[in-house]
């Protein structure tokens, strides 16, 4: 007989914040296991926001607002103490600026210009209370995306060169590449799962921790999700990450 996993969530509104009860219990046939129980108390975020994104271990709430109706919404960080960094958008842009990852320091990653009329599609690490901003773009490439972002400064993303013919004939993407950026150094590094040109697909580095590990996925030739393959890649090697009997696993940071 198949399990069946039965969840019943209490909620229960205070003034001080929400206080979520969570009551979960698994049964297999006739037989059934103890009821378990896990409380939660969330403070609720009193600040209008298009959506919560992320947050750092200072307490620092990385979010984005809507500057102007139905336009893209802009990163900013709300503190620990509820006082907000202004919200962020790259030079020569509007609208166009989105967050993808953030560190301890406050500082986003993330990637703008996608307007064609922007000077360019770049990655960026920009610190919102600080009012910096560095703008990057891997040597050469004809735009680069910024995903993940360490405490020292450290990036990983993807990017994309200008396209080679033939356009024909379902040939690999040989112009897309994931990239390592160092701050101490400004210097860019491309690194490419070797599994990626073998199936037809390309690497795509999501996130980097401070020991320097990243994670990501490499995909085949027919570029869809349920062909995504995750790992980690660490000091040159690659490492498959697979959660056992899932149909699909997928890694966002680490």
């Amino acid at each position: 007989m198949k399990s069946i996993f039965r969840i019943v969530l209490v909620c229960k509104l205070f003034v001080s914040g929400l206080d979520l009860v969570a009551v979960h219990g698994l049964a297999y046939g006739a037989e059934h296991k103890p009821i378990r129980s896990t409380s939660y108390t969330l403070t609720l975020i009193d600040a209008e926001v298009w959506g919560i994104i992320d947050i750092n271990e200072k307490g620092n709430v990385w979010v984005e607002r809507q500057l102007v109706q139905f336009a893209s919404p802009a990163p900013l960080i709300i503190k620990d103490n509820s006082r907000e960094t202004p919200a962020f958008e790259c030079p020569g842009t509007t609208n166009d600026t989105d967050g993808e990852g953030i560190n301890n320091h406050g500082d986003i990653v993330g990637h703008c210009g996608h307007d064609a009329r922007a000077p360019g599609l770049f990655a960026f690490v920009a610190n919102p209370e600080r009012g910096r901003i560095t703008l990057l773009a891997y040597p050469g490439a004809q735009t680069t995306w910024g995903y993940g972002i360490n405490d020292f400064g450290q990036v990983v993303g993807f990017y994309a060169n200008q396209p080679e013919p033939p356009f024909c004939c379902n040939l690999p993407p040989r112009h897309l590449h994931s990239f390592f950026w160092d701050k101490a150094t400004n210097q860019y590094r491309s690194i490419d799962n070797p599994l990626a040109e073998l199936l037809g697909g390309w690497t795509w580095l999501r996130g980097i921790n401070n020991k320097g590990q990243m994670v990501g996925h490499y995909n085949t030739l027919n570029n869809v999700t349920w062909e995504e393959y995750q790992f980690i890649y660490d000091n040159g090697t690659f490492t498959p990450i697979e959660f056992t009997g899932a149909d699909q696993t997928h890694i966002t940071w680490v």
